[in-house]
């Protein structure tokens, strides 16, 4: 073999050493991540009062007592196409974990997720399974389900408000929980949900609570919504509301509480506290029992009676009997739990798409 032929024999190796490298990094993912860089992706900012503000307080509230390095994209909006993007680029800057806040993204980045396993990814839905996938939430409908007692309690008409953003099983179990809270005290009272298929649009956000309130004589007001706009709405009329994600002391005697959560505790869970990321779960739940959630400090409207029957629902759950346990119907009749059963943490997360006796939806 003359020199010649074993330089090009040398260079055809090299060349393909070269593309066996590219190609295992394309497959199976980067694996040169930094696992104390964490890296957020949301549908907001900080100025976003509710939803995103509220997230921004844990991510700063984790990172000043941590080590780790946090990444933060902002604006960020579902189905725009441009989430992808986005983790491409932080896995670029080495991010070696990655939050996906918005219940959408984690469909929007499956094919993403499962071609960088050594990036690990945490994201609010079920809807991917992959060794470095782990879907988390907090167990906010144990909240709703006490905001509902006391809106059951304080509704005067039985008449009680939803506004919604879209219809999947985070924004129905929290509606279903609400409606069991409510039932709980007033088992003829209704609650009714109007749709506005939006995260965040304030017009279409007062524009349901106005129909709630006009059409069907509402006399309290909540919502699954990023904003507080049903609560300015609600305000504007003389009537109640509960609110979602923070806490806003002092608004007016009307507003009674907000269902609230407290995120930096729940990455400090997640994450540890140095950052390091341990093996992906298949689901991660934190709820009353960690402190995670629960509702904010009382308007002066709230009386003494109501605050104790709280309470002592509050402790039934910390005693092991959650929400979602005993006899328990569908509004068309349908039994969804039995005497002694409880719908276990895997449907309650994924499939529920059925909402509970004594919800009605507004269509009109």
């Amino acid at each position: 073999m003359n020199k010649f032929t074993q330089g090009i024999i040398f260079v055809s190796l090299i060349m393909f050493l070269m593309v066996s490298i590219v190609a295992v990094v394309i497959f199976f993912g980067r694996t040169d991540v930094d696992y104390s860089k964490v890296a957020f992706v949301l549908n907001g900012d900080s100025s976003d009062s509710g939803w995103n503000r509220s997230l921004c307080n844990g991510i700063d509230e984790y990172s000043e007592s941590t080590d780790i390095s946090v990444l933060t994209e902002y604006n960020v909006t579902e189905e725009s196409g441009h989430v992808d993007d986005v983790c491409e680029d932080l896995i670029k800057r080495d991010a070696g974990v990655i939050f996906l806040t918005s219940y959408g993204f984690t469909s929007e980045c499956k094919s993403l997720i499962e071609a960088n396993p050594g990036v690990a990814f945490y994201g609010t839905s079920s809807d991917v399974k992959a060794d470095n996938y782990t879907s988390y939430f907090v167990r906010y409908y144990q909240a709703r389900y006490l905001a509902g007692i006391l809106a059951g309690m304080h509704s005067k008409s039985g008449k009680i408000g939803y506004v919604a953003a879209k219809k999947n099983p985070q924004v129905v179990r929290g509606i279903d929980a609400f409606t069991l809270g409510v039932r709980n005290v007033n088992e003829n009272a209704t609650v009714y949900v109007k749709w506005t298929d939006s995260w965040s649009n304030p017009n279409a956000e007062r524009e349901a609570a106005r129909k709630l309130i006009e059409d069907v004589g509402v006399d309290l007001l909540t919502y699954h919504q990023n904003q507080p706009n049903v609560i300015d709405t609600a305000e504007e009329y003389g009537i109640d509301s509960i609110g979602y994600h923070e806490a806003f002391k002092g608004y007016s005697d009307h507003y009674l509480t907000s269902v609230v959560c407290n995120w930096g505790a729940l990455y400090k869970e997640l994450l540890g506290e140095d950052g390091a990321v341990g093996t992906a779960k298949d689901m991660c739940w934190l709820g009353l029992e960690r402190e995670v959630v629960g509702l904010s400090e009382y308007s002066p409207a709230v009386s003494n009676n109501e605050m104790l029957f709280i309470e002592a629902a509050k402790a039934r759950i910390l005693s092991g009997k959650d929400v979602f346990t005993g006899l328990i119907k569908d509004n068309t009749g349908v039994v969804r739990s039995k005497e002694g059963e409880s719908i276990t943490d895997e449907e309650l997360m994924n499939d529920v798409d059925w909402f509970v006796e004594g919800v009605e939806i507004y269509v009109k």
